[in-house]
């Protein structure tokens, strides 16, 4: 039977289990083009520069917002850290804001 695995050891990244019972390996790396691994880098950055611009986020005082979804355009823009207190300060005004409209706006109601 097919299947795959992630091995213990440093190589091979995969082993690929054919339905014939052959086993093959790859080294994943070897298959990333330059370019999506820059993008990759350059959106991980970001996603990093963000998290640590929201710092701790404590209990959650929202009774209508149970979490937040942040996804950058493509390409990924850079992020200044001076820019790490408005965008917190920003980002949690408008989660306030909607909380606050949330009964006001059928549009909004879903699972």
């Amino acid at each position: 039977m097919g299947g795959w695995s992630q091995p213990e050891t440093q190589f091979p990244d995969v082993a690929v289990r054919l339905k014939a019972g052959r086993v093959l390996e790859f080294e994943l790396g070897e298959w990333l083009h330059q370019a999506q691994m820059g993008a990759a880098k350059r959106r991980e950055s970001l996603e990093e520069q963000l998290l640590a611009a929201l710092g701790s986020l404590g209990n959650n005082p929202t009774s209508n917002v149970r979490f937040v979804l942040l996804e950058p355009y493509e390409p990924a823009p850079r992020f200044d850290a001076k820019d790490s207190e408005a965008f917190r300060r920003q980002l949690f005004e408008l989660i306030t804001a909607i909380d606050s409209r949330y009964d006001q706006e059928r549009g909004w109601y879903s699972r």
